[in-house]
């Protein structure tokens, strides 16, 4: 995909500025909450530019599970920039199976614990 590999994590667009974009193939939108397209926010001076509400982005990162999902969610949490009753809230409306919601959750749980949150 170009644009990742113009904008994406590590490419020279992120070792220039310091920053990167995680672009999305239109699929993955079947894992995010519910309503998540009337959150979409705009970045400031680019009109057709969008992300996701910090609480969407955060509850698909729950339901990835990974170990650095965990450390940016951790510093979301600690940081106040992230609500743990609404996060919950948006991970109950992905559409996903019983067993996968309920070990969403329990990533939470475990970065909660881990950062005594």
């Amino acid at each position: 995909m170009m644009l990742d590999e113009a904008f994406g994590e590590d490419r020279g667009f992120h070792q220039r500025y310091g920053y990167h974009a995680d672009i999305v193939r239109p699929k993955i939108t079947e894992t995010f909450p519910e309503g998540w397209e009337s959150r979409l926010l705009r970045l400031d001076g680019l009109d057709r530019v969008f992300f996701l509400e910090p609480h969407d982005m955060a509850a698909v990162k729950c339901l990835g599970g990974r170990e650095k999902d965990a450390v940016q969610l951790t510093y979301l949490l600690h940081e106040g920039l992230l609500n743990q009753e609404m996060l919950r809230s948006r991970i109950g409306e992905i559409q996903v199976a019983t067993d996968k919601l309920a070990a969403t959750h329990e990533f939470l749980d475990a970065v909660i614990r881990a950062e005594g949150l």
